[in-house]
């Protein structure tokens, strides 16, 4: 092996000065190891779909002629919607609003526009003093999505009448059925990453870690053909390999694109989630937007959103990142438990509500059956309680 290894640094003395010479070059390599892995993981890993193009122009002007002709445009290819440039819509608004608050942000959703869409109605209390306790389902719907047919299609067994948490329990229910629906979604867009892409983000430090272990196991080498001692060297090494996996698993599930992605979403609706909150839109898109990004704590004192607040299951605010590939039951108190080591959920919304409408306020069909999130736009469809 000197025969081979017969150059700088293997035949340095024995000593102090290879030892010097390993810890330096570890922590270099290390160092650029980071730098390339940062910059390789925007380029191979977090990979975010392309901005949604600008609208073709539907008329162009044509050489030699005074007038504007119909253009031939070919049609755009669809963007992917789950990115930066595209607000979401239909059964997108229920993947952000499980990337924003996980499984209970869904299931509220879920209340929010199957109340907007009119085929969940919360029935007026045949007292007037008490708050309404019961929710009725047309069975005859035809809901706009498919998480929402699924929907009306759990809560159609309860029967007539069905209690608030009926409804809270099928609408988590059908959340955590598609759970894995929505991280697939969040996957595409890299928002989230896959498991394939977490391991390459590893690798892609392990691998300058190994470069550095081999060239301490050639010294290794070198000094046990001469029987000299390697005991420091050996110490170096693990301290090195320990320090390496540990950087190298660090942060491996948290993608690049969650927190901006947030921060745009949040940004490009402020003035939607005003205009819902102020009672000045309130059509089931609109409210159903507002939810997703909002969360249901903006809609639990606003009496002409009365008709959610009885099935509104309680809800926390995720922090970007924290959803990953092997993520379940996002957003509930298990989620929670084990992020922080503690106990349930807090904050977002209550299940039950602070306010409502009573019948001698609201319109025979019920607080909410006349607008509720949409159409009308509120209890008895004159915006609000009166």
């Amino acid at each position: 092996m000197h025969e081979i290894l017969n150059f700088y640094p293997f035949d340095l003395p024995p000593g102090g000065p290879f030892l010097t010479f390993f810890i330096v070059f570890a922590i270099i390599v290390l160092f650029v190891g980071l730098i390339l892995r940062s910059v390789l993981t925007h380029i191979l890993i977090d990979r975010g779909s392309e901005v949604a193009p600008a609208s073709p122009v539907l008329w162009a002007q044509s050489a030699g002629t005074p007038y504007r002709m119909p253009a031939q445009v070919a049609p755009a290819a669809p963007p992917r919607r789950i990115a930066k440039g595209w607000i979401p819509q239909g059964d997108e608004l229920f993947t952000v609003a499980y990337l924003r608050r996980g499984i209970p942000g869904v299931a509220n959703l879920l209340v929010t526009q199957a109340i907007g869409e009119r085929w969940l109605v919360l029935l007026p209390s045949a007292d007037p003093a008490q708050q309404p306790q019961q929710y009725s389902v047309d069975p005859n719907a035809q809901p706009s999505s498919s998480l929402l047919r699924a929907f009306h299609a759990r809560l159609i067994p309860s029967g007539a009448t069905i209690a608030p948490n009926a409804v809270s329990n099928a609408a988590d229910s059908v959340a955590t059925q598609h759970e894995e629906t929505f991280k697939t979604a969040l996957m595409e867009t890299g928002i989230v990453r896959s498991r394939a892409r977490a391991s390459l983000y590893v690798l892609l430090l392990l691998l300058p870690l190994l470069f550095c272990l081999l060239v301490g196991a050639l010294r290794v080498g070198w000094l046990a053909e001469i029987d000299r001692p390697f005991t420091n060297l050996a110490i170096a090494m693990f301290v090195v390999a320990v320090v390496g996996i540990v950087l190298a698993f660090r942060g491996r599930k948290v993608s690049t694109l969650a927190k901006p992605y947030v921060q745009w979403l949040d940004d490009a609706t402020t003035s939607l989630q005003a205009d819902v909150s102020g009672g000045r839109r309130f059509e089931p898109a609109d409210v159903g937007l507002a939810m997703a990004v909002g969360g249901s704590a903006m809609f639990a004192s606003m009496p002409m959103f009365a008709a959610l607040h009885p099935a509104m299951t309680s809800e926390s605010e995720i922090e970007p990142g924290k959803i990953h590939a092997d993520t379940e039951g996002a957003g509930t108190p298990t989620f929670f438990g084990g992020i922080f080591g503690g106990g349930s959920t807090s904050g977002g919304s209550s299940s039950g509500s602070s306010s409502s409408c009573s019948s001698s306020s609201c319109s025979s069909s019920s607080c909410g059956g006349g607008g509720g999130c949409g159409g009308g736009g509120g209890c008895g469809g004159g915006g609000g309680c009166s």
